[in-house]
């Protein structure tokens, strides 16, 4: 089962080829995401340059 949030509404989604799908989309986007280490330096370097910018 799939579960989908969005501003539109929920929804469920049980048939297994939809489910399917939505599992190797969701393979993908971990095999082209950001490690943790790597997401919190992004989230770091990003505030600091942040803040840089608003002093200027």
């Amino acid at each position: 089962m799939v579960y989908i949030d969005s501003a539109a509404g929920d929804l469920f989604v049980e048939r297994e080829s939809e489910v399917s799908r939505y599992t190797l989309d969701f393979g993908d986007l971990q095999e082209i995401a950001a490690s943790p280490t790597d997401s919190v330096r992004f989230i770091s370097d990003s505030q600091g340059a942040g803040s840089d910018a608003r002093r200027a």
